[in-house]
C-alpha cells in the first residue's frame, strides 16, 4: 500500500535526501531555515502548512 499525504512527502524527503538542495527547497516554499533539515537528520516534525507547501513543489517538479 503506497503511502498517502504527510507520510508520502515526508518518505519522499528521507528517500530524496541526498539529491536534494534543502536550503533551496526551504526558500521556495517559504519555511523557516533548518526546518527540513531538523527534520531529516534528528527527526523533528514538519506541520501541516509546511508538509502542504512541500507537496505543492514537488507535485511541480513532477
Amino acid at each position: 500500500m503506497r503511502p498517502k499525504g504527510r507520510k508520502k512527502i515526508e518518505l519522499w524527503l528521507i528517500e530524496n535526501k541526498h539529491i536534494l538542495n534543502i536550503t533551496g527547497l526551504e526558500k521556495v516554499c517559504e519555511i523557516q531555515k533548518g526546518r527540513i533539515q531538523k527534520f531529516i537528520t534528528h527527526g523533528g516534525k514538519l506541520n501541516d502548512k509546511e508538509v502542504q507547501a512541500i507537496e505543492l513543489r514537488i507535485k511541480c517538479l513532477c
